[in-house]
């Protein structure tokens, strides 16, 4: 039996050294992303523009998902991603979610020597199945991806506030 998980975790850290700094840090999920053609393959003429269908696309606070269905085998594919946000309470957040794209961007200004860390926990699943099945299955996922240990993963000194997407367990301390 496989036992790969198929969860991720992607860490941004922001510490500026000298001087204060505006920043700004996006973290997307991209479905259908447009590269680059090759022409010198047999099939490159069969390789679709869009293979992927959107189904449904959802951004609630720190948290973004997208579903997906593929056009020739029908096979859904639906990936979650849930954030930690520490920082000063001088950063915001915003975010759009179109049918191939989710975004959660980070603002603000960090002052020298504070410190921003965002954490970007991803679950995904692919497999013949309902909408409330996947759903299900990311609700197990996510909670579980974000439990895991992250390297480097320190506690925060005092004045940071820590902010995790609803629901989601936060980094272990």
């Amino acid at each position: 039996m496989d036992r790969r998980r198929p969860v991720a975790a992607v860490r941004y850290e922001v510490e500026p050294l000298d001087a204060a700094v505006e920043l700004r840090v996006c973290s997307d999920l991209l479905a259908n992303e447009k590269v680059p053609e090759r022409s010198d393959g047999p099939r490159a003429a069969s390789v679709p523009t869009d293979p992927l269908t959107a189904e449904t696309y959802r951004a609630t606070g720190l948290d973004r998902v997208l579903v997906h269905r593929t056009g020739r085998s029908g096979q859904r594919v639906a990936v979650a991603v849930s954030h930690l946000l520490e920082g000063p309470g001088t950063v915001t957040t915003t975010g759009d979610c179109t049918p191939d794209r989710v975004r959660l961007t980070v603002t603000g200004r960090l002052h020298r020597r504070e410190r921003l860390r965002l954490t970007k926990f991803a679950a995904y699943e692919f497999h013949r199945a309902t909408r409330v099945g996947l759903r299900e299955h990311r609700r197990r996922r996510l909670p579980a991806a974000a439990a895991l240990p992250v390297p480097g993963a320190v506690p925060q000194a005092g004045g940071q506030a820590g902010r995790s997407g609803a629901g989601h367990a936060a980094l272990p301390r």
